[in-house]
């Protein structure tokens, strides 16, 4: 199943919110839009079992804004993280922040 969200037109609630944690969802291609990322947001997306790929436009992590990530589950060890580096620098906090949401997974960061 692939999910889209554009735009969080909610107030006061963050995008893992709209799931329910003891559930477990057959989501394999997530597509986000100009949404607001925060950790738990991240611990969620790591914890999708089925998942293949996240692609993140206009998004923000953790206060940051990126116009595109792309992460890529190569296997249950390792991530490829895609950003294209003409239009975003990807900070080293910014990575410490995911690496440490998706442990214990190897994460391989791209320019593109």
């Amino acid at each position: 199943m692939d999910f889209t969200v554009y735009r969080n037109i909610f107030q006061n609630i963050y995008f893992s919110e709209l799931f329910c944690t003891s559930h477990e969802y057959n989501i394999k291609k997530l597509f986000l839009v100009e949404i607001n990322i925060v950790e738990k947001d991240l611990r969620f997306t790591a914890n999708l079992k089925k998942l293949k790929s996240v692609e993140l436009r206009a998004c923000k992590i953790d206060q940051t804004p990126y116009s595109f990530l792309k992460f890529v589950f190569e296997n249950e060890y390792l991530i490829e993280l895609k950003y294209y580096y003409l239009n975003d620098n990807l900070s080293k906090e910014t990575i410490k922040f995911i690496k440490e949401n998706f442990k214990p997974r190897r994460i391989v960061v791209k320019k593109v």
